[in-house]
């Protein structure tokens, strides 16, 4: 493809390549399975965008996997709190952040749990965990199916003792970014008009790869500006973070109001049903707390939603039970 392509360098036979100039890269675990680069991406989306690329050990080897994973974990979380921040290089708050890569997940499910909630098994050598989304719920893994089929594997070799299935994986801040379309490339699943149309050939990517390429765009990438701009419209409301969260049972939610207006304060599930409605009245300037009573519902991430005329705010909790 022409044009100008930015590599990286080598980390344990990974490498990241990108139209973006690289900013900053560093190997993030001892034992080199996970890289990290800082692409710069600040004029075209108006943040950097940081990319964790991981290259986990393959087949048997679970407890290597958890022990690699684990390790992640505990750098991303003295990375990402500023309060203790150690890392390899800086990184600025709400930085959007992809964490992709051939997993090798074919093993245990603790290892995706502890990449996606931060639920760190060795924590006496790792630490706590850690909610590895910059509003502290889970960072999110996004799901493609195939071009043509729906299916999900990313990888398949018929001569294998193993299944074909989701070895490439693409986790990223929901918080901070926003998707638009995404797939697994499968050739061999689409029409012949559709590879004419994209000067594609069947066994494309049966030749190049066991593994099938994962391709994803950005729809937006939430920027919180740090200063009110003048002549801006004022705030009329604000939503605080929810306390407890995570949380268990109940969390408390405090909002505050600065002109009259009916006010809706609902929870949805992450599919977007309508779980909850908190507060449907009209209320007069100041500040209101209520309690969600999620006994009922089960555990998971849910999204609080707080909307005064065309004005919503919504923030992430996460419900454990």
């Amino acid at each position: 493809i022409p044009g100008t392509w930015h590599v990286s360098s080598e980390w344990g036979g990974d490498y990241v390549i990108s139209r973006f100039p690289i900013l900053e890269e560093a190997v993030l675990t001892s034992s080199w399975r996970s890289m990290a680069v800082l692409l710069d991406t600040e004029a075209e989306l108006g943040k950097n965008i940081l990319i964790i690329n991981s290259h986990f050990s393959c087949c048997g080897a679970n407890e290597g996997r958890q022990q690699q994973v684990d390790e992640l974990i505990g750098v991303m979380r003295d990375w990402m709190k500023p309060e203790n921040w150690t890392g390899p290089f800086y990184l600025e708050m709400d930085t959007p952040i992809f964490h992709v890569g051939d997993f090798n997940l074919v093993g245990y499910r603790q290892q995706l749990l502890t990449l996606t909630e931060g639920d760190i098994v060795d924590e006496e050598s790792y630490g706590d965990d850690f909610l590895p989304d910059w509003d502290e719920s889970f960072i999110t893994d996004l799901f493609s199916h195939h071009t043509g089929i729906r299916m999900g594997y990313t990888w398949r070799s018929d001569g294998s003792s193993f299944s074909p299935g989701k070895l490439d994986y693409i986790l990223y801040t929901d918080s901070i970014l926003e998707i638009a379309k995404h797939y697994v490339l499968n050739t061999m699943a689409m029409s012949e008009e559709e590879l004419d149309q994209y000067n594609l050939e069947e066994w494309d990517v049966y030749l190049a790869s066991d593994h099938m390429p994962r391709v994803v765009d950005i729809l937006a990438v939430n920027v919180t500006p740090d200063v009110e701009e003048e002549g801006s419209l004022p705030e009329v409301f604000r939503l605080y973070p929810a306390y407890p969260n995570p949380f268990n049972a109940s969390t408390t939610i405090t909002f505050s109001v600065e002109m009259n207006g009916h006010a809706f304060l609902q929870i949805y599930d992450i599919t977007g049903r309508l779980v909850a409605t908190l507060v449907d009245e009209q209320l007069l300037p100041g500040e209101y707390e209520t309690v969600w009573d999620a006994r009922k519902v089960s555990s998971g991430v849910y999204l609080v939603t707080l909307q005064i005329g065309t004005a919503v705010k919504s923030q992430k909790v996460v419900l454990l039970k």
